[in-house]
């Protein structure tokens, strides 16, 4: 009896290896250039260029003959549920097949190494799986993949029955990991309550609960600064519809910009009272209009990140219910302290100052006169001393700091300064308001993009 392929074995590997050794170099065999049809049995041809070890190239060839049958086996698309998911989006059925392909090659058993060939350049392997074998042991699974997926089914049906919408909908999610695989086909099975159209009746349940979820949001729109926290969470509500209305607990949330940028618990669930909060951190972005979405994660019910690309194929054919903010944003109320002096006395015009409140209005931020009532404190220090005269020409240097003091917290977020800037006139104060000039261009190009995004961080 030919040997057994099994994926990985280092048995597989040394019998390749022996048997091409006793072969190799030897005349072409037929199946090499004229592809076996059978019947009975699923053919895959494999070949590699032997441009690497001998290991390496007898694998790759292995897997691409596993491919080959991997491909024969068509997955039609019988199920009523995909077909209406792939007809609102055709890139999603081109994902399920290859996945299906990939899935396929991968749980490939029973199949039968029948030749090996190699020749200067080129390792050629010849496998076969049996139609008939194979459907067996597919078979075998479905049905024990059928039974569990029932199982999570009925234990879903009976939490809806029982209120409790979270662990329903989890289960329903849930039932569709163990048939995965067999999602494009009608699958039947019989239960106490008769026959189940199991991937169309835990979809059908799965989307009629969704239906009878009623998510709010709670004072949909607030205002908020930039660079700060809301002051109160976001909240949605979810209620389960019914003769009695009643809190729909246990249900994953995720809170996303739409439009705009901050920093929150983005993922969060319904207490008892059907309430989810999500604490914003900081708004990030300027914009003056923002928008969140907290919509049902159902994905997080499959599992999140862990969650099987094909069931989440599946799941993006479900609406969840939705909930959206608006954010009324305003800059961050700014108070400046700023001190500019030249040759030692307080200048009367100052120059870095209005500089600096130019560019950061432009950004959305809020200047006040009471430093009580900012959020951030922005200190300018700048002075402007004489140089030396040469030529006819008068010289002198200026420089400046900004710092930045968070007023709620004491610490100080930010720092930058450009020194030792030099400009040459025909009088000092002339060199002086020059080099001051230069300075508040270096500050509002270089020093102020860094202070920005240190107060949005």
């Amino acid at each position: 009896m030919p040997p057994v392929v099994r994926r990985g074995s280092v048995r597989f590997l040394l019998l390749l290896t022996a048997l091409s050794t006793s072969i190799a170099f030897g005349g072409e065999p037929e199946w090499v250039t004229k592809r076996p049809i059978l019947q009975e049995f699923y053919v895959g041809i494999g070949m590699a260029r032997k441009d690497r070890p001998a290991a390496e190239y007898t694998e790759a060839a292995r897997n691409v003959a596993l491919n080959d049958i991997a491909s024969q086996i068509t997955v039609t698309v019988s199920s009523d549920v995909l077909r209406k998911v792939f007809e609102a989006n055709e890139r999603l059925e081109e994902e399920f097949q290859s996945r299906i392909r990939a899935s396929t090659t991968a749980d490939l058993e029973g199949v039968r190494l029948v030749d090996t060939y190699e020749s200067r350049e080129e390792y050629w392997v010849y496998l076969r799986l049996s139609r008939a074998d194979y459907e067996a042991r597919r078979a075998e699974k479905r049905n024990a993949a059928a039974a569990q997926s029932l199982d999570l089914y009925a234990r879903g049906k009976r939490s809806e029955q029982e209120g409790k919408a979270g662990q329903a909908l989890g289960l329903y999610v849930q039932a569709f990991g163990p048939i995965e695989k067999y999602l494009a086909e009608p699958l039947v099975v019989q239960s106490g309550d008769g026959s189940v159209y199991l991937v169309n009746d835990i979809y059908n349940s799965l989307r009629t609960l969704l239906d009878r979820i009623e998510v709010t949001a709670i004072d949909g729109e607030q205002s908020a600064n930039v660079g700060r926290p809301l002051k109160k969470p976001l909240q949605v509500k979810a209620v389960l519809r019914d003769a009695m209305p009643s809190p729909a607990a246990n249900l994953p949330f995720r809170f996303t910009f739409t439009r705009g940028a901050g920093e929150c618990a983005d993922r969060v669930q319904t207490d008892d009272d059907g309430i989810a909060r999500c604490a914003v951190q900081k708004v990030t972005a300027p914009d003056r209009i923002q928008t969140v979405e907290a919509r049902l994660d159902l994905e997080a019910l499959a599992g999140g990140e862990r969650a099987s690309p094909i069931v989440r194929t599946v799941l993006s054919g479900v609406t969840p219910p939705v909930a959206r903010f608006v954010l009324n944003v305003s800059g961050v109320d700014v108070f400046v302290d700023s001190d500019e002096s030249m040759f030692g006395k307080p200048l009367q015009q100052k120059v870095i100052e209005p500089a600096v409140k130019s560019e950061l209005g432009a950004r959305n931020f809020a200047f006040v006169d009471d430093r009580s009532r900012a959020s951030l404190a922005v200190i300018i220090r700048a002075d402007a001393r004489r140089g030396t005269e040469a030529y006819g020409l008068a010289f002198a240097f200026a420089g400046a700091t900004v710092s930045v003091l968070d007023l709620e917290t004491g610490r100080e977020v930010f720092k930058g300064a450009v020194n030792d800037v030099k400009e040459g006139s025909d009088t000092f104060e002339k060199a002086a308001y020059k080099a001051l000039d230069t300075v508040a261009r270096r500050i509002t190009g270089d020093v102020l993009p860094g202070l920005v995004d240190s107060v949005r961080k």
